[in-house]
């Protein structure tokens, strides 16, 4: 419980619990880009004060380290204790971090709030897309140079994504998915988002 008697969330306990490398890069890649969270509208005031953007960074950089995983508890407190003394990576994962913010940026500007892909869930399927476009799912984690660039396509395949899963006509096929919480956070359901980049 915090001092106003509200149960802690799982970031609330992670910024408790870890004072190390790991937490300082997240948390300060986080807070640089508290304007680019409030624009796209990913989080609410209210999901900022609960750390949720913070969450969603160490979520982001658990796909650049590790690939697809799941985001639950235990997935993202391994990270925590892994890489809490020393953090090797740090450079590159942040890098491409802002890399990857950037590009989206210029490419959609805030037209993205008019998509699924707004919502604090559906915003790491969009990031899986533009990291899988400049460098790869799964890359070994050196330097590498990169357009750092997405092209009209790109944005045309997410505005033709977004169509889809928004369309009552397909509303049966993707319903079991896409009507549940977990569709972006469970590694089975963002696999199953993953092929729709190649529609």
């Amino acid at each position: 419980m915090n001092s106003t008697g509200v149960k802690l969330n799982d970031q609330e306990l992670r910024n408790a619990d870890y004072y190390g490398a790991f937490k300082h890069s997240v948390y300060t890649v986080s807070l640089s880009k508290l304007q680019f969270w409030r624009e796209w509208k990913i989080f609410t005031p209210k999901n900022l004060a609960r750390m949720n953007e913070v969450e969603l960074t160490s979520d982001l950089y658990n796909l650049m380290i590790n690939g697809i995983q799941s985001k639950n508890k235990k997935n993202l407190d391994t990270l925590y204790s892994k890489y809490d003394e020393s953090f090797p990576d740090k450079s590159v994962v942040e890098d491409r971090f802002h890399k990857i913010i950037s590009a989206l940026e210029g490419l959609f500007d805030t037209q993205i709030t008019e998509t699924k892909f707004s919502l604090k869930n559906m915003f790491y399927i969009l990031f899986m897309f533009a990291y899988e476009e400049l460098y790869g799912l799964n890359s070994n984690l050196t330097k590498k140079k990169t357009q750092n660039k997405l092209g009209t396509n790109f944005k045309s395949k997410i505005f033709k994504i977004n169509e889809f899963i928004s369309s009552d006509e397909n509303l049966e096929q993707i319903e079991k998915l896409y009507s549940t919480r977990r569709i972006s956070t469970d590694k089975v359901r963002r696999n199953f988002l993953k092929s729709f980049k190649n529609m």
